[in-house]
């Protein structure tokens, strides 16, 4: 680990679905004291049906005005192991995609938007849009993020998936975490339009007012995640 990382917040969340309890991810907020750079390192450790391991580990970095230069995933369970790297050149405005297991590697390369997302299997970087989007308060605002399906083995590159994020001037909300109140946007997202004939909501996502931190995640189908720690590293950070 690089020895100018200044240290932000650390904390986890908990996985829900129909209120039970199925994994918890741990995560901590760093900064880079060179560069100016955030880095939020994510991590998912549970025990799967065979009482192998599985290990999930996310550093997703932002430069100081917010844009995504580089992202990690690894993924180990037993003898499997696998990696997403995401490398962003902002001067060509190009993102060199490699996905790597103990004996393939494939590499993409791809126009990257400053103004997309990079999706990773976490919560803990799910907010990271809100720091630079703008939403509309009168109507759905398009976000245009960048995932892919690969988990153990390669099935494509990054590619564009659009959801649709409703945000309204009354929507902040105080939220408790561990018994401190956190000030959060709540955000309503859509899968489509609002000119779709289908009007339902997918999820309603909290966010806390300063890096993009998530607070909380309500899905339609019964799936939530939910901020149970989180401690402020160093005081004079705003949240």
């Amino acid at each position: 680990m690089k020895k100018n990382l200044e240290k932000l917040f650390d904390g986890s969340y908990e996985y829900f679905q129909h209120k039970q309890n199925f994994g918890q991810e741990v995560f901590r907020v760093d900064r880079d004291e060179e560069t100016g750079d955030t880095v939020y390192q994510s991590e998912i450790l549970s025990r799967v049906e065979t009482g192998e391991f599985f290990k999930l580990l996310v550093h997703y970095t932002l430069n100081p005005y917010n844009i995504v230069q580089k992202v990690f995933v690894e993924r180990s369970l037993g003898s499997r192991w696998a990696k997403e790297e995401y490398l962003v050149d902002s001067a060509t405005q190009m993102l060199h995609y490699t996905f790597k297991t103990k004996e393939t590697s494939h590499t993409i390369e791809r126009h990257f938007n400053p103004k997309h997302f990079i999706v990773v299997p976490t919560f803990l970087t799910s907010g990271i849009f809100s720091l630079t989007k703008k939403i509309d308060l009168t109507a759905r605002s398009p976000v245009t993020f960048l995932t892919t399906p690969n988990e153990w083995e390669f099935v494509s590159g990054p590619q564009d998936r659009i959801l649709w994020f409703e945000l309204k001037a009354s929507n902040s909300e105080e939220l408790s975490i561990g018994g401190a109140p956190m000030l959060c946007s709540k955000y309503i997202i859509f899968e489509e339009d609002s000119l779709s004939s289908s009007n339902k909501n997918s999820a309603t996502l909290w966010i806390s007012k300063n890096y993009g931190i998530p607070v909380q995640l309500d899905e339609s189908q019964g799936t939530s995640i939910k901020a149970m720690k989180f401690k402020k590293l160093k005081q004079d950070v705003v949240i």
